[in-house]
């Protein structure tokens, strides 16, 4: 596949060291401020586990929302769930979403859906909300971890934030434009 990519093996070996060079100047030159680690650590909500019931209708989402919300713990909302899927097996789907926690990304869990479980707590149940797909889903806040000290956390928050700026484009412009000025490179 890399061959396919690259017309040859010193490509290759070029453009693993032109990511190499990139990630060494970045770890170098993208810092993050104890201010920024405390202001998010105070929005900071650990490890979450979440059911959900996605509908293809917005009209029957809101209509469920009302019998899952009824539902007195997890059990009895996987219960309400499954037979929810096995009704209508074209139209409604349900499952676990992986744990994350509010510093996950897009690629583990769609923000509308971080956003809401953000607000809820232990063993309730959303309003529906629009998924990007187009459907609608409800929530269950299965679980939450509880939140360490700020200085139990505090390393692992400053490893999330500075892997978060390191993976910006914006910020990867700014340390490549640094070292553009620094090694007087004419365009």
């Amino acid at each position: 596949q890399l061959k396919q990519s690259f017309n040859s093996d010193d490509a290759i070996k070029d453009n693993i060291k032109d990511s190499l060079l990139l990630e060494a100047a970045m770890k170098k030159n993208v810092r993050v401020s104890d201010s920024e680690v405390k202001k998010t650590y105070e929005k900071y909500r650990p490890d979450m586990e979440m059911a959900y019931v996605e509908f293809k209708d917005k009209n029957k989402a809101y209509e469920a929302q009302n019998q899952l919300a009824a539902s007195a713990d997890y059990d009895q909302f996987k219960k309400t769930a499954t037979n929810m899927v096995k009704a209508d097996k074209e139209n409604v789907n349900a499952g676990m979403l992986p744990t994350f926690d509010s510093l996950a990304d897009e690629n583990t869990v769609p923000s509308e859906v971080k956003k809401a479980a953000m607000k809820l707590k232990e063993g309730e149940t959303s309003q529906p909300i629009k998924l990007s797909g187009g459907t609608y889903g409800v929530l269950y806040m299965k679980s939450v971890a509880n939140k360490g000290s700020f200085k139990a956390e505090k390393s692992k928050l400053t490893a999330r934030l500075k892997e978060q700026k390191m993976t910006d484009p914006a910020t990867e412009q700014k340390v490549l434009k640094k070292y553009v000025k620094e090694a007087h490179v004419k365009v």
